[in-house]
């Protein structure tokens, strides 16, 4: 079976002069193209928002079910 090839999209956004030189810099120091940073670090925060997502509708599902500490468990937990 073939697999379907990834296309890369070009995608242009403006960031102020000193985060690009600043990412040039880094670039530089690691021997990396800018644009492997800024896929990197687009690539990291979609992870984390689809995570802390991923989180909150897991806590909304526990909440329907009623399935969520009391104010006393809380308070022994937190020793309050």
């Amino acid at each position: 079976m073939l697999q379907k090839i990834k296309q890369n999209k070009t995608v242009t956004f403006r960031l102020d002069e000193a985060t690009v030189d600043q990412l040039d810099k880094l670039a530089e120091l690691m021997d990396r193209p800018r644009s492997y940073f800024l896929k990197q670090g687009i690539m990291n925060i979609l992870s984390l928002y689809d995570w802390q997502l991923e989180k909150i509708a897991e806590g909304e599902k526990q909440i329907k079910q009623k399935k969520f500490a009391t104010k006393r468990e809380v308070n022994k937990a937190f020793r309050l």
